[in-house]
């Protein structure tokens, strides 16, 4: 049976079995490529963690930031993330990614993974504008999702109206939820960000890209 609750109900089910994602063998190389890379951005920052899910990014960060405002919209995951251990000074708040109304303060970054190929394109303008009200002038913006890749994602299934693309998740216990999820090719994500900064990075990483600007 295809369940429709929505990406919210998705996450909170999904909590406990998330991070085996991250065990697939042939992403381990670029897992460990990707954590140097984040550490090298994310040194001495105090961070605005946008979705940060179970934590398992939040823990890289933290090794070399200088703190952390961790947020997610589900307490299932803020209740995993809450129960790892951090080498900086961390905060959690369960917020609305498109809203931040529980923010205070600027940040001198930024880091959201995996959570920008769930962004609707109707909504992307709307969420960067969202999150540049909370960051400093020159703050750098760090983005990371997957890339598309054959035979190792799970398979697009049909695209909307707007071009968002979507999935048919299966988690253990056999429910099935269709989710949206997006996948940009680098020169898509240069033309996203083109206006705020003509000098991004992107690093493709085969199964990931990690996307950085400069607000």
């Amino acid at each position: 049976m295809l369940e429709n609750s929505g990406m919210e109900s998705y996450y909170a089910k999904r909590a406990q079995e998330y991070e085996t994602i991250y065990l697939k063998p042939e992403r381990q190389e670029y897992i460990k490529e990707s954590k140097i890379i984040l550490k090298k951005y994310f040194e001495g920052k105090t961070v605005l963690e946008i979705a940060c899910g179970t934590g398992f990014w939040t823990e890289t960060i933290s090794e070399v930031s200088k703190s952390i405002l961790a947020i997610d919209i589900n307490n299932e995951m803020l209740e995993i993330a809450k129960n790892k251990k951090y080498n900086c000074k961390i905060d959690f708040i369960q917020d609305d990614s498109y809203k931040l109304e529980k923010v205070n303060g600027n940040y001198d970054s930024l880091f959201s993974g995996f959570w920008f190929s769930h962004i609707p394109k109707s909504k992307i303008k709307i969420f960067f504008n969202i999150i540049h009200n909370k960051l400093n002038e020159n703050a750098i913006i760090v983005f990371m999702d997957n890339m598309y890749v054959d035979g190792s994602s799970i398979p697009i299934t049909r695209f909307d109206t707007d071009r968002n693309s979507y999935q048919i998740r299966k988690l253990k216990d056999n429910s099935q939820y269709e989710i949206f999820k997006n996948f940009y090719s680098v020169n898509e994500l240069k033309d996203l960000v083109q206006d705020y900064d003509n000098k991004v990075v992107i690093k493709d990483l085969k199964y990931y890209w990690i996307l950085k600007y400069n607000k």
